[in-house]
């Protein structure tokens, strides 16, 4: 399941939506997230979405997949309305896998379900 793909920063990496940091041994052209399992996918998503609804801005959420060692961590920065009443937030994510690191910057915004997407 690569839901995840579709609400965080790394989708937008590739539409060149944020900011990206990339640091460790560049053993691979691919990018960092496509290394990650559907169950780092998962835990990442949950953690974005947990950080983004129940975290004051600047408190930092993890994650770890005791399986494969992969972890990171999001930290929501800011909140605001749109023009619409559309309740975002700007984030910080930190992805690292193997020997590769990386920090993304995004926004997402939560939809009628409840779901942050980012934008």
């Amino acid at each position: 399941m690569r839901y995840w793909i579709s609400t965080v920063l790394p989708l937008a990496a590739l539409l060149g939506g944020c900011a990206n940091t990339t640091t460790g041994p560049a053993s691979t052209d691919e990018p960092l997230y496509m290394q990650m399992t559907d169950e780092d996918v998962r835990l990442a998503d949950t953690t974005l979405q947990r950080a983004l609804e129940t975290q004051i801005s600047g408190v930092t959420v993890y994650w770890r997949n005791g399986a494969t060692g992969h972890y990171g961590a999001v930290t929501p920065e800011r909140t605001y309305n749109t023009a619409g009443g559309t309740y975002c937030r700007a984030y910080r994510e930190q992805i690292s896998v193997v020997e590769r690191s990386a920090t993304y910057t995004d926004r997402a915004c939560r939809n009628s379900d409840g779901i942050w997407i980012a934008i």
